[in-house]
């Protein structure tokens, strides 16, 4: 999904001329975890959330941090939610496409909520 991009692109970024070995030593979830977790890396530090903005600690907004917000299209998403959950075992099986996408659009799967808030 996007989060998985976005979060590469920013740990090459920000660590790939100190770090170049932790690209192919170090795995993403580890090098960009989510806030969710309760161990994170200290500073400077790249973490990921799919929290709405009301949700995220207020420490965030007092110590200033840099905040990169990623919204996608609805298609896009959808079509990239379909895909992740018929690959994914932890997942309900989405059925069919257009099963699925009647369902997103009358808003009746839990699963969106994780990513479209």
């Amino acid at each position: 999904l996007g989060t998985t991009w976005v979060s590469y692109i920013l740990d090459l970024l920000y660590f790939g001329h100190t770090g170049p070995d932790r690209q192919t030593s170090i795995p993403l979830n580890d090098r960009v975890p989510f806030l969710e977790f309760e161990k994170l890396p200290t500073t400077p530090r790249l973490i990921k959330t799919h929290l709405p903005v009301q949700f995220v600690p207020q420490s965030f907004w007092q110590q200033r941090c840099r905040i990169i917000y990623v919204a996608r299209n609805a298609k896009d998403n959808v079509v990239s939610y379909f895909h992740f959950a018929r690959m994914n075992s932890a997942l309900p099986e989405p059925g069919d496409w257009s099963s699925y996408l009647q369902e997103f659009m009358e808003g009746k799967s839990d699963e969106f909520c994780l990513v479209l808030v």
